[in-house]
């Protein structure tokens, strides 16, 4: 469940108007195994008519309201916090952070996780530094003109 809590915090989105979580996510494989994790009954869709990215809808007001006691609710881009994840579960956090907003730079052994939280970054330089990994924090201006 910590990668799938991973993988949500990056690919996922919280509804507003409903009770129900969507994970998004071009890898069906990904969105399958995460159905099986939860045990939840699926079929797999676009969420938009425009949108062709496949997605996994979970409706369930329990599950909404955890993520809402850990910080995170609709519109978390900018602002979700890194979740308190016990130690012996953050190798499994971090890989579904890596699945979900992580790629490896084609010049060599760089890997990279986009997001545009500054908490949620400071929380994952904080770990990659307790792991002694070489780390480090870079910001970038996006089309949109919103910080990355």
């Amino acid at each position: 469940m910590a990668w799938v809590l991973g993988l949500f915090i990056t690919d996922g989105h919280v509804n507003s108007r409903t009770h129900s979580i969507v994970f998004s996510q071009k890898d069906e494989r990904i969105l399958r195994l995460v159905a099986i994790c939860m045990k939840a009954d699926y079929v797999l869709g676009s969420n938009r008519v425009t949108k062709s990215t496949p997605s996994l809808i979970i409706n369930s007001k329990i599950i909404k309201k955890d993520l809402k006691n850990m910080g995170i609710t609709s519109n978390k881009s900018l602002n979700v916090p890194f979740p308190d994840v016990p130690q012996e579960f953050l190798p499994s956090f971090i890989r579904g952070v890596i699945d979900g907003d992580g790629w490896v730079q084609d010049t060599g052994y760089v890997m990279n996780i986009t997001t545009a939280s500054k908490v949620f970054a400071d929380g994952l330089y904080r770990v990659f530094q307790s792991w002694n990994l070489r780390s480090e924090l870079t910001s970038e201006i996006i089309k949109s003109n919103k910080n990355h």
